[in-house]
């Protein structure tokens, strides 16, 4: 087979293969009913190559340079109608180059002219086109901006309305409920109830002084603790209670002392301010104690005073 270069130049060579298809590479021939496509194929008695599907008369045809410029020609023609239907300003550019290149042929000055006039019309469309979409974004932009602006706004506020409530949770839980817990334990201390108020200034922590309350309350909770022991007579008990409690200050921040029975019947036969001591909580404790455990002591301790001032015997 025959290469194309051996009867097309380089630039009919492009043609051929454009008018058919690029795997165009021999000089086809045609025997009987068999004929050898320019592929390199040879098929029998059809009209289409069995491999590329390139046509038989396309192929013999436009092996002869003459037929295979008309083709070339009558194709840059029907591509420049079909290009000049779109009326894009690119489409009849294309469409006025390839009717100025084949102009005679045909009415294909007049289709130049024709083109370069619709360009006009496109290229000002286009141009109109190009200024509303400019126009578009521009309002685009604008509105965006504006609501980056609002949102901007909207987070600001947010912000700011987000960290005044945290101040006011924080005053409040800082200032506002500490002080008022504060002031009920102190109420409460100045009421007695020492253990509620010990709770409360315990929770405080370091909030003015009331650690030093809650020490404070804590021994009242110890003294209360002591009274009771007292009460049911647990003397022991309540020396410890009291022994925690010391120096105990009453509500008033005054120091608290107990009243103690010296000697009891049968020892006095009558009531006197001279048969009693004043004892802190703790040495009141002991002294019952003492007198419990003690009795034998406590008679002779009668004994031993009305001996060193007889004249005291007749007041207890």
């Amino acid at each position: 087979l025959q290469e194309l270069s051996s009867v097309f130049s380089d630039e009919d060579i492009e043609n051929y293969r454009f008018l058919i298809n690029n795997k165009m590479k021999y000089v086809p021939q045609q025997k009987g009913v068999l004929w050898t496509c320019s592929c390199g194929t040879t098929n029998y008695d059809v009209e289409k190559c069995h491999v590329c599907e390139a046509d038989r008369t396309k192929v013999m045809d436009y092996i002869d340079v003459d037929c295979l410029h008309n083709a070339r020609i009558e194709s840059k023609y029907e591509q420049g109608i079909t290009l000049r239907k779109q009326q894009s300003v690119d489409s009849l550019k294309i469409a006025i180059a390839l009717f100025k290149e084949i102009n005679g042929y045909k009415d294909s000055g007049e289709l130049a002219d024709e083109c370069r006039e619709e360009l006009k019309i496109a290229e000002s469309v286009a141009a109109e086109k190009k200024l509303e979409e400019e126009k578009r974004m521009e309002i685009r932009r604008v509105e965006e901006e504006e609501k980056a602006k609002k949102n901007k706004k909207i987070m600001i506020l947010v912000a700011a309305v987000a960290i005044v409530c945290l101040a006011g949770i924080l005053i409040a839980k800082n200032v506002v409920i500490p002080s008022s817990n504060y002031n009920k334990a102190v109420k409460l201390m100045e009421s007695g109830d020492y253990e509620e108020a010990y709770a409360i200034f315990s929770e405080l922590n370091d909030y003015r002084d009331s650690e030093d309350r809650a020490a404070e309350a804590q021994k009242g909770v110890w003294y209360e603790a002591g009274l009771a022991c007292l009460e049911r007579q647990e003397y022991e008990d309540a020396v410890g209670y009291f022994y925690k409690a010391r120096p105990f200050k009453d509500s008033e921040g005054k120091d608290y002392f107990e009243k103690i029975q010296i000697f009891k019947q049968p020892l006095v036969s009558k009531e006197t301010h001279l048969n009693y001591i004043a004892l802190c909580p703790v040495c009141a404790a002991k002294m019952e104690v003492f007198f419990q455990h003690a009795k034998d002591k406590q008679e002779q301790l009668y004994n031993d005073i009305a001996e060193k001032d007889n004249t005291r015997k007749e007041y207890i």
